[in-house]
Order: C-alpha cells, then sequence, then structure tokens
C-alpha cells in the first residue's frame, strides 16, 4: 500500500505527464489514448537502446540525473502500445519537456506513471 507522501506524488506526475501530453498531442502516435512514463537507471537497461541514446543529449544534461532514461509508451483506446516517446522523429521541445518535467523525478510505481488524454 503506498503511503500519502507517495500517492500526493504519483498524482503530482500523472498531472505532469497529462499536461505534456496534452500539449504535445499531435507529436504522439495517432490514435493516442494514454501514456505511461518508465524511469530507469543505468543498472536497469532502457526500454530501446534509440530511447536511451535519444535521451542523452548535451543540453538536457542539466535537468537529467546521471544515466537516467525515460519513455513514454503511447497507448491506444484498446490499450495495445501503439509506440514510444523520445524516438527518432519526437520534436525537440517534446524530449524537452519530459526531461524537464522527469529527469529528476523518483516514481513511486515501479510500473510507471499513467495518465489519460
Amino acid at each position: 500500500m503506498p503511503t500519502q507522501g507517495q500517492q500526493r506524488e504519483y498524482t503530482r506526475l500523472c498531472g505532469l505527464l497529462q499536461q505534456i501530453g496534452l500539449r504535445h498531442y499531435r507529436e504522439l502516435p495517432e490514435g493516442a489514448k494514454s501514456l505511461r512514463l518508465l524511469i530507469t537507471d543505468s543498472s536497469i537497461k532502457a526500454a530501446s537502446k534509440e530511447t536511451a541514446e535519444r535521451m542523452q543529449v548535451p543540453e538536457l544534461a542539466d535537468l537529467m540525473i546521471p544515466n537516467r532514461h525515460m519513455v513514454v509508451e503511447v497507448y491506444d483506446a484498446a490499450g495495445k502500445v501503439i509506440g514510444e516517446v523520445p524516438n527518432a522523429s519526437t520534436p525537440s521541445s517534446l524530449t524537452f519537456d519530459l526531461a524537464r518535467a522527469f529527469g529528476r523525478a523518483h516514481s513511486p510505481d515501479p510500473d510507471g506513471i499513467v495518465a489519460i488524454l
């Protein structure tokens, strides 16, 4: 059972993820209905090599905990993963917003943060 503090932090991070998802909705895969943010450290393999490389941008270094990797899985209405960001075609503004919001965050839930769009 999560503590009250963990519940508040999850709610805060969920709200940030939802705001970013709505702000950058056009950059997400078509049919996006929900997002799941996964945060991993260097001791845990990132979701993909491409994602890990995408988040290791010098301009983001001050925003991120060293060796921190993030991926946002994008789901459709049926709950099927239809993509992930950041990827090779993700605009830098979306990548920057994710790094600024979550680069130093600690997820209270190891299964990730979920936001409905």
